[in-house]
């Protein structure tokens, strides 16, 4: 009897392994006639996020007066740049619990203040100490250098086939209250349709 069944355990686990086998084969061979997506998120470019950029909201006084340098490691920055001298250059801290109003404070009570955190505040900072248009130009800085047509071409021929590029709803200026303090430009939306012709 411990034969039979020892034979017939064979048998059986021999027939499952054989389909196991067959099964694996045909999965591959449906694998392979798949069309993959494959993407990346392009996170911190025309939706700054200071946790991705940095950088971008460590305003100094060289920044506000249109003295627009570049700090070491910063994401498109040029080989013969200008880098942030500290000291000439001074942070532009803000009460953390600044909300609606990006005022100016004496650095004598750091742990209250820090950078901009968000564009709301970071708006704030060149609308109200600097211009608009030095702040236009701070933008359009980083939104023309953070994501390159080298980029776009490095990442197709890592197979990736797919974008998703965050958009702010300020970006074009519509809908927007004249005490939103968002820097926006008319060019902002061409980085936008420039990076799609890059993709085409």
């Amino acid at each position: 009897m411990e034969d039979i069944a020892d034979d017939a355990s064979e048998t059986i686990l021999g027939e499952n392994n054989n389909n196991n086998n067959n099964h694996h084969h045909h999965h591959h061979d449906h694998d392979h006639d798949r069309t993959w997506m494959r993407g990346v998120n392009i996170g911190g470019w025309l939706l700054a996020e200071r946790f991705i950029t940095p950088y971008l909201f460590a305003v100094n006084s060289c920044h506000l007066r249109g003295d627009l340098c570049w700090y070491e490691g910063q994401i498109g920055k040029p080989e013969n740049a200008t880098i942030c001298d500290p000291l000439h250059c001074s942070p532009v801290l803000l009460f953390e619990n600044t909300i609606g109003n990006a005022d100016f404070h004496p650095r004598n009570d750091v742990q209250y203040m820090d950078y901009p955190k968000d564009e709301y505040t970071l708006g704030q900072t060149f609308l109200q100490h600097s211009t608009e248009e030095i702040g236009q130009r701070y933008m359009e800085r980083h939104w023309d250098t953070f994501v390159t047509h080298d980029d776009v071409k490095r990442l197709a021929e890592a197979g990736v086939t797919h974008f998703r590029v965050p958009l702010s709803f300020w970006i074009r200026g519509f809908e927007l209250s004249p005490t939103e303090p968002y820097l926006y430009s008319p060019a902002a939306w061409k980085y936008f349709t420039r990076f799609a012709r890059w993709c085409l």
